[in-house]
């Protein structure tokens, strides 16, 4: 019996870690696009030598979409084109990302620095708080939105 194309065959000794574990997950770095680019293949060399990386790009009408690797490559990037003010847009890295918590069952006359001073008394970095407000009527809710630095929280101690 032929299992060269079986997608469904057990695991082998590359896909699992020493310890056990799952391989270790390879981080997304987002594309890049830079608008109204004149000399695409140019550009394109001289950020793969400012990099020192080999670049993915794409082509889309007068666009380049460029495919970095690496976080460091992404980083670079982004200073090159805020440096030389070309128009581009991309997304946040991962880790650069704030996480957004919503606490909920609080009373609405609750002051946000108290929140914030029992949030850090718990190890955990608040940049923002405040009482969430209905579209409708204006008024505030039970609600407030937080934003904090991402960290390394697990469920239990959200809890």
């Amino acid at each position: 019996m032929d299992h060269s194309g079986d997608t469904s065959a057990p695991a082998t000794a590359t896909d699992v870690q020493p310890d056990g574990g799952a391989p270790e997950r390879k981080r997304h770095v987002p594309p890049i696009t830079i608008d109204n680019v004149v000399n695409k293949a140019a550009l394109l060399k001289h950020l793969q030598e400012v990099t020192r990386v080999n670049l993915e790009a794409k082509l889309i009408g007068n666009k380049l979409r460029i495919f970095p690797q690496t976080a460091y490559a992404y980083n670079h990037i982004r200073r090159y084109i805020t440096e030389k003010g070309l128009e581009a847009y991309t997304y946040m890295l991962p880790e650069e990302k704030k996480l957004r918590v919503v606490i909920r069952g609080l009373p609405t006359d609750m002051s946000t620095s108290e929140i914030i001073s029992h949030l850090e008394s718990q190890n955990i970095t608040v940049e923002e708080c405040h009482i969430m407000t209905s579209k409708r009527s204006g008024k505030p809710m039970p609600l407030f939105l937080s934003t904090w630095k991402k960290q390394n929280l697990t469920k239990k101690s959200l809890k």
